[in-house]
């Protein structure tokens, strides 16, 4: 129907060129006044370009020139910027051909009819938080975290993150950066991802009979993201001494470090009293964070030990995670995960960080991110706290329907945060397949706009809502010639083809090797 429509407006155009030429060459019927008259073009897009014959117009911007009274001017369009299309002209010129002629007789003005090629642009939201757009076309995530909206090519579009309760944003993906409000140019293709992390509220006091000073990084009461870590240090008075820590933090280690991953508090405790170190030994204190246990030099203990080594001794430690926790490295005088040895040419204090594991099973789709191998069918995978997981889908020709945990909708991944066990699942569904016995070619079909991409036989129907993520598929045997037509929705028109197929009429495609065909409607 478009194209029918294209080559009537072209018949038009064409016979309103030849009626202006014949009036235009019988002298009588409008002599040539005297003088001169100013031609104005206006046009969109900063790569258009309309050039003038006699010369004096050549731009891509509002541009305009003076010509002799009478004087036939041809404007050619000669290139259309990609992010635009060209309906037709306007003011003194009509049809949609790429001329037209303007006889200067008096002050004229011709302008350009383009529209904004309209494309689909993606976010993916991951964890307790919500992205909204400037235009409206996108609100992701509470719910929905995995979705599209439809833009003009080149729009300038702001998308801004807000986080839901007890949650903080955290970080976008490329190409956004660090800030909630993220403002770009709507591409030819588009995907941002935004990362939210659970808030937990903390403490750090102190108590005892003694006196004493904490101190603390970022601070000693409130309340962080799940992948912060708070840093306390207890300092005691001439005259008290620190008799340890309890709660978040335990043991005699001065220098306590817990991560927010939950509510906490750690106590400071002082009492009146000098400490005696042990004569010729120097103290080794080693701090656990989390579920495990430490080993070696006289120390095995799952929270906090200190003990006295006598001075040059060399003293190695290692860690072991609990069945439900990892080891994720030692800080304070070690560093890494390997074992960590020590010379104790003076007082020494090792701290051994754990993270507990959560289960994430799916069942259908495979555990692709961080490193773990993939799996199908049933899968199950171990992974800390707080780490973003992303679940795949088998490569096309297939459709997958998420649900469970927090997952929901079509979609070729799925990303969750691991902050508690975890059940996925997914429905898989087959796209039609070629006959027993035969290797077929794939079609991928992607629809922008409001439309409906219909293929001859029936077995592809695919509109914009099922291809906003991954498309629409199906398979053919080698050799057979697939026929796709485009129907535009109510108010809507179809723009044309791209990929294996241009124009606007119907797509004939001959099944010779996988191909994907673009269907692109606008208004």
């Amino acid at each position: 129907m478009r194209g029918a429509g294209r080559a009537g407006r072209k018949v038009r155009g064409a016979l309103s060129l030849v009626a202006l030429l014949a009036v235009v060459v019988v002298p009588a019927a409008r002599p040539a006044p005297a003088g001169e008259f100013r031609l104005t073009v206006a046009v969109e897009g900063e790569r258009t370009l309309v050039r003038s014959s006699p010369a004096g117009i050549a731009c891509g911007a509002r541009c305009s020139a003076v010509f002799p009274a009478g004087t036939i001017v041809r404007l050619t369009l000669v290139r259309v910027d990609p992010s635009f299309w060209f309906e037709r002209w306007g003011g003194e010129c009509v049809g949609d051909l790429r001329t037209c002629l303007v006889v200067v007789d008096g002050r004229r003005n011709v302008r350009l009819v383009l529209h904004r090629n309209q494309v689909g642009f993606g976010v993916s939201v991951g964890g307790p938080g919500r992205v909204r757009s400037s235009p409206a076309g996108i609100d992701c995530g509470l719910g929905h975290d995995l979705c599209e909206g439809s833009f003009g090519q080149g729009t300038k579009l702001a998308l801004t993150a807000t986080s839901g309760a007890a949650a903080a944003f955290a970080t976008w993906g490329a190409p956004c950066g660090k800030a909630a409000r993220c403002v770009l140019r709507v591409p030819a293709e588009g995907f941002a991802t935004a990362t939210f992390r659970h808030v937990y509220q903390y403490a750090v006091a102190k108590s005892g009979s003694g006196q004493g000073d904490v101190t603390c990084q970022p601070s000693c009461a409130g309340a962080l993201p799940s992948d912060q870590v708070v840093t306390a240090t207890a300092t005691a008075q001439p005259g008290s001494r620190f008799d340890g820590w309890s709660g978040a933090c335990s043991g005699l280690r001065p220098v306590c470090r817990f991560a927010s991953d939950g509510a906490a508090q750690a106590t400071a405790t002082f009492s009146v009293g000098e400490p005696s170190p042990p004569v010729g030994a120097v103290p080794l204190v080693v701090t656990s964070g989390g579920s495990g246990r430490i080993s070696g030099g006289g120390i095995d203990c799952g929270s906090t030990c200190a003990t006295a080594v006598a001075s040059g001794t060399v003293v190695r430690l290692s860690a072991k995670p609990t069945a439900s926790s990892v080891f994720v490295g030692w800080d304070g005088d070690c560093s890494g995960k390997a074992a960590c040895e020590l010379t104790m040419d003076g007082p020494k204090s090792v701290g051994a960080v754990f993270r507990r594991l959560y289960v994430v099973s799916s069942q259908g789709p495979a555990i692709s991110v961080p490193r773990a191998a993939g799996c199908r069918g049933r899968c199950k995978r171990l992974f800390p706290s707080d780490t973003l997981v992303t679940l795949s889908a088998p490569a096309p020709p297939t459709t997958v329907d998420w649900f469970g945990g927090d997952c929901h909708g079509v979609g070729p991944k799925c990303r969750v945060v691991s902050d508690a066990e975890l059940e996925i699942g997914a429905s898989l569904s087959q796209a039609r397949s070629v006959k027993a016995g035969l290797t077929g070619y794939g079609i991928n079909v992607s629809v922008s706009g409001r439309g409906t991409v219909v293929s001859k036989d029936g077995s592809i129907r695919c509109g914009y809502r099922s291809s906003v993520v991954d498309g629409c598929h199906a398979s053919f045997e080698p050799g057979a010639t697939v026929e796709l037509q485009a129907l535009p929705a109510k108010g809507a028109r179809f723009v044309g083809w791209k990929g294996f197929c241009v124009g606007t009429g119907v797509c004939r495609l001959k099944m010779t090797a996988p191909k994907t065909v673009y269907a692109i409607f606008g208004r």
